[in-house]
């Protein structure tokens, strides 16, 4: 996926952290180098991207959160998401064919199977090019 107003700079993963598996770079309109976080959801069945935030105690005593980085534009902000999910993806299923390891291991992690359909598509490329005796 290509993004004129993104560029997709890292993943890098964290497994050793509970509630976050990983954090993305990304460049943002060419100017401006943010770091995003990759998190599953609350039930376990997906994964999201949102920034870095900070707490603060609102007049009542009821802690709020600020993004650290905001869009101006709701169609950015999706366009943004999509942007990273697809990248990111992409680069965990590379590094597993990479690294020879089963599909089951992104099932575990992705169960709603986004980056073991990235992880296919990579095999069937793979497959391609060694059939034809492509570079990639």
């Amino acid at each position: 996926m290509n993004n004129n107003n993104f560029e997709f700079k890292s993943y890098t993963p964290t497994p050793q952290d509970q509630y976050m598996l990983g954090i993305v770079k990304v460049k943002l309109y060419g100017k401006v180098v943010a770091n995003f976080k990759h998190v599953k959801t609350k039930d376990g069945s997906g994964d999201f991207f949102c920034s870095a935030s900070y707490s603060t105690l609102d007049q009542s005593g009821e802690k709020k959160y600020t993004a650290c980085v905001l869009l101006d534009s709701r169609d950015d902000e999706d366009e943004l998401q999509e942007f990273m999910r697809y990248n990111v993806h992409q680069a965990i299923a590379q590094k597993m064919i990479q690294r020879n390891q089963p599909v089951m291991t992104a099932a575990i992690a992705y169960p709603h199977g986004m980056v073991a359909n990235s992880l296919q598509q990579l095999n069937s490329l793979n497959e391609v090019a060694k059939n034809e005796e492509l570079p990639f």
